[in-house]
């Protein structure tokens, strides 16, 4: 059984009744705004193989905790980021790290046992495994980097009390970059040229790149 959409709305979004579930599709992209799901709950789905959830940017939980021995042969694509440019870190920091549930987090975390069998493909979306997955900023806590207001209309204001940038871009939803800013000595990007809709500022540090929404009226 797959199960292919592109159009839920609720959170958290309950497959444990769907237990022939084989595929879960979530698309993301243009349409990424219309998915506020923060919690995927697969703990009772012994023939999930394939979950694919790229671009979801609200999502930050996958509960794959069997409670007994979870599921081998797990291919998940949890990616949100967009190809790097150059002089980009590697690294994308994110407030809120993205927690896989399992039954066994050091062997998860170690990457033995049942998960040796897991393949986990997550560009520019850090994640970890736990067995409470207790979903909270503390982990980034240091990293903290707020933007005002947003909606924006002339400029976006990007400040930090930890962190230092002097690089900002702006990507559409489908990952084309539309504004670079570079050798900034402002906090405030001017981004009145750009048309309405919704946006990810990604903030280039010297600790990586973060990535922040913004709705630009």
């Amino acid at each position: 059984m797959t199960l292919l959409t592109s159009d839920y709305s609720n959170q958290p979004l309950d497959l444990t009744a769907n237990t022939m579930l084989e595929t879960l599709t979530l698309y993301g992209g243009d349409d990424s705004y219309s998915h506020t799901i923060d919690l995927i709950d697969l703990s009772n789905n012994p023939n999930i193989n394939d979950i694919h959830t790229t671009g979801i940017w609200e999502l930050k939980l996958l509960d794959l905790q069997s409670g007994t021995s979870d599921v081998s042969n797990l291919d998940i694509d949890i990616s949100v980021g967009f190809p790097l440019q150059s002089g980009d870190s590697n690294e994308v920091l994110n407030e809120n790290l993205f927690c896989i549930k399992v039954t066994d987090e050091a062997a998860a975390t170690a990457g033995t046992g049942v998960y040796s069998t897991w393949t986990i493909t997550a560009e520019s979306n850090p994640y970890y495994f736990s067995e409470t997955c207790s979903l909270n900023t503390e982990r980034f806590k240091d990293f903290k980097v707020s933007i005002y207001p947003n909606p924006a209309t002339d400029f976006l204001n990007v400040e930090s009390k930890s962190l230092t940038f002097s690089t900002v871009r702006i990507y559409s939803l489908t990952g084309q970059l539309v504004m670079s800013f570079d050798g900034l000595n402002t906090n405030s990007v001017d981004v009145s040229a750009l048309k309405s809709g919704h946006y990810i500022l990604n903030i280039v540090t010297e600790f990586g790149t973060i990535k922040k929404k913004f709705l630009k009226k």
